[in-house]
């Protein structure tokens, strides 16, 4: 059996660098970002993970709200 990569749930690159950057590379920090944009991509139907699911994330979680610079 061979993985399908058009069912990938990888993150996009820009969604990658925004939870490095508001996790401060952090592990505890990075694993509640990105569990919580997995929750919300999963929640929108969404095949992988964006960076609007990356962006709702760091609203949910002060400590990182604060560390990012917003639009």
């Amino acid at each position: 059996m061979s993985a399908d990569p058009s069912r990938s749930k990888a993150p996009a690159p820009l969604a990658i660098d925004l939870l490095a950057e508001a996790s401060e590379a952090i592990p505890r920090s990075l694993n509640l970002l990105a569990q919580s944009a997995w929750f919300i991509a999963a929640r929108a139907a969404a095949s992988s993970i964006d960076p609007d699911h990356i962006h709702q994330a760091i609203k949910l979680v002060p400590s990182a709200h604060a560390k990012v610079s917003h639009p």
